[in-house]
């Protein structure tokens, strides 16, 4: 039924679902008192109206292209032709939103190469996040640790995060269980979908925390950061939080977007299974190795974030 309301608005599902009249009306009144809106995030563009004051768009990701990589990839087949339409509806309505606004604003260059053909009258301005505290162990990579232990950390009932665990452990973790069989990977989040809790409970080796206020002695213990995901957009800061802990951190390159530097990627970025298997069959096993990842990583935070 939302959906087909959502025809009717001629509005992609999630600014149509997050859509309230109570709120509408609330900006309506009060937007005239100020001089500027700042949108954080694309979908509360929904409630700007062009008598509104300037709008600088801070876009978290470039919506549509969230969606065409899903459609892309989805693990259910039969969902990705309404996935594609989701994408086109999504970019309709992301092209509106960056026309409106006086100014874009993207964490990635990635997102602003994507968002600028989209509105040419529009500045788009690429400020990247950073982090506001030092890591734990300053800028002084960690000693290897010695066992096995990845680590897998991100907020589960966003897609994205639970469909690039679930492939992880569909396509990977089975051969580093081969070569590595004390190898032990933990997982920590909110939101799992029931039926991925289902399958993962059935995956050797795994263990599933469910939300921790303090990561800190998650990160101590791991030997390897996994962030496989497969579709998305924007910056991932837990792949930035990852690495000012100076742990090694495995990914693809939609997980790297925003990451480039005049020196290459600071992290491992991988794009096929074979790059996985090799890069964790190193990281295992040559402490050298490990230490020389865990200084690039560490350098680039200095440097960048």
């Amino acid at each position: 039924m939302n959906f087909l309301r959502s025809l009717v608005r001629n509005l992609p599902m999630a600014p149509f679902r997050n859509w309230h009249p109570a709120a509408q009306d609330w900006l309506d009144q009060h937007a005239p008192d100020f001089d500027l809106i700042m949108t954080d995030h694309l979908i509360p563009m929904v409630y700007y109206r062009k008598t509104m004051p300037p709008a600088i768009l801070v876009e978290q990701n470039a919506e549509f292209s969230l969606w065409e990589r899903a459609a892309a990839v989805h693990a259910r087949w039969y969902l990705r032709p309404l996935l594609a339409f989701e994408a086109a509806r999504m970019r309709a309505f992301e092209q509106r939103a960056c026309l409106a606004a006086r100014t874009v604003v993207t964490l990635t260059p990635e997102d602003a190469a994507l968002l600028s053909p989209l509105a040419a009258s529009t500045p788009v301005e690429v400020i990247p996040p950073c982090i506001l505290s030092a890591p734990l162990q300053g800028f002084t990579p960690p000693s290897p640790p010695s066992g096995k232990r990845f680590l897998f950390v991100g907020t589960l009932s966003w897609e994205p995060n639970s469909d690039g665990l679930l492939w992880f452990t569909r396509e990977i973790w089975p051969q580093v269980l081969l070569r590595h069989p004390d190898a032990t990977l933990d997982v920590v989040g909110r939101g799992l979908p029931a039926a991925a809790h289902a399958k993962l409970t059935q995956v050797p080796g795994l263990q599933l925390h469910g939300f921790q206020e303090h990561l800190a002695p998650f990160y101590a213990k791991a030997r390897v950061i996994v962030a496989p995901l497969r579709f998305g957009s924007g910056f991932k800061l837990k792949v930035l939080e990852a690495m000012a802990f100076g742990i090694p951190v495995l990914t693809t390159p939609v997980g790297a977007e925003g990451f480039a530097t005049g020196t290459g990627f600071p992290l491992q970025v991988c794009s096929d299974t074979s790059q996985w298997q090799t890069q964790i069959d190193s990281l295992l096993s040559d402490d050298a190795e490990w230490s020389h990842q865990s200084g690039i990583q560490l350098a680039g935070v200095r440097d960048h974030y």
